[in-house]
């Protein structure tokens, strides 16, 4: 029995670690644990400064007007797609517009210059995910702004992006790539110049310089430069019934008094609904004298923490 035993004591022994040698592996442990999440979190740290280039790391991923999927989608990109981003709200990126992105302005804040070119004439006009001011602004444009004008729409024009436009993504289909934002800004004006070299030498495939007549220079004429008002207002997101010319379904609130009605998206006001949140929107004017409070046609919302 003796002999029996000596073998399960032997093992023992080899496995046994004695309290006073424990104490400095578990400090060693702890150290190295440490070090690890040090390492990895600034790492991580790192590559959420702003503005970095990233990667799109699968096929038909939105680019929306908001960060949430109530917002409209403007664009899809594919894998291996590059974006700018500049800031993060939540699980979602904002990021330059790419140029398949659609973009709005109404066409009474635009002076057409040729077929294509456009001018600005209104101060801060917004740029729009859509053909109406029900849609989400994607940026705004000062007086002077050029544009480039792709199609026609029943009062409005659907642009080329512009610099100060902004889409969003969702953090879970973008990997960083890299801090170098001067070579990708540089790349993106390289095929923007190679597309435009490539159209003149079409025009012109001798390559023969073209002669112009000289023109007398024309009198400016001042043109009035209409102001497109956005409005902000915070408040309680509450439901409303309100019958007018048409239904209105809610209303803002402040410590239980009434403050203005509000129009958009169902989907996207109905996920803030009884929350405090900041609208920003256009007041509708002819709407307003129906009804006991102003009506607000929201272009952004965000709830207040």
């Amino acid at each position: 029995m003796d002999n029996k035993s000596s073998p399960y004591r032997t093992e023992y022994q080899f496995l046994y670690i004695s309290p006073s040698s424990f104490k400095p592996m578990t400090q060693k442990i702890i150290f190295f644990t440490l070090l690890f999440c040090c390492v990895s979190f600034k790492s991580y740290g790192a590559n959420e400064t702003f503005p970095f280039v990233a990667e799109i790391t699968e096929n038909n991923v939105s680019v929306r007007a908001g960060q949430s999927i109530n917002f409209e989608k403007i664009c899809t990109l594919k894998k291996g797609d590059e974006v700018l981003v500049t800031d993060k709200q939540y699980s979602w990126y904002k990021i330059k517009l790419p140029q398949e992105a659609k973009s709005f302005v109404s066409e009474k804040y635009v002076v057409m210059k040729n077929d294509h070119e456009a001018e600005i004439v209104g101060d801060r006009v917004n740029v729009r995910a859509g053909a109406g001011i029900q849609y989400a602004v994607l940026g705004q444009l000062v007086v002077g702004s050029p544009v480039t004008i792709l199609e026609k729409l029943d009062g409005w024009y659907r642009i080329k992006p512009v610099e100060e436009s902004f889409g969003w993504i969702s953090k879970e289909f973008v990997v960083f790539k890299s801090k170098d934002v001067k070579s990708y800004a540089l790349a993106h004006e390289i095929v923007e110049q190679s597309s435009d070299e490539r159209e003149k030498i079409e025009e012109n495939p001798d390559g023969r310089e073209e002669t112009s007549k000289v023109e007398e220079p024309e009198k400016q004429v001042k043109v009035p430069r209409p102001v497109e008002e956005s409005l902000s207002v915070s408040g309680i997101l509450e439901q409303a019934n309100e019958t007018g010319s048409e239904y209105i379904s809610y209303k803002l609130t402040m410590e239980g008094q009434s403050i203005c009605y509000v129009k958009g998206l169902k989907p996207s006001l109905d996920r803030f609904l009884n929350y405090k949140v900041t609208l920003e929107g256009k007041k509708e004017e002819n709407a307003s004298s129906q009804y006991s409070y102003p009506v607000l046609v929201v272009s952004k919302i965000q709830i207040v923490l």
